[in-house]
């Protein structure tokens, strides 16, 4: 491998590692470059991209579903609330 290739694998390798480390500490905004030049290196990039996107909409999910359901808690408690106090 010439000094030029390797460096550019040492490069790409360190940036893919880079965003593994990043979606295990739950930041998925981070998005790997697509170069065209490395069919499997572009595939694990895309493959990160897109389970990045895919966990970043689920954490967003999530936290709408929560938001909701503290919503409806809230609404059930005042019910509960306004009942017995009337009692």
């Amino acid at each position: 491998m010439t000094p030029k290739i390797k460096e550019h694998t040492d490069e790409s390798v360190s940036k893919v590692l880079n965003q593994i480390r990043k979606l295990i500490e739950s930041d998925y905004s981070n998005r790997l470059p697509i170069s065209g030049k490395d069919e499997q290196l572009d595939l694990i990039c895309k493959g990160l991209n897109d389970l990045a996107e895919k966990l970043d909409s689920k954490v967003a999910e999530t936290a709408e579903d929560k938001r909701r359901i503290n919503n409806i808690n809230n609404t059930l408690l005042d019910y509960v609330v306004m009942n017995f106090a009337t009692k």
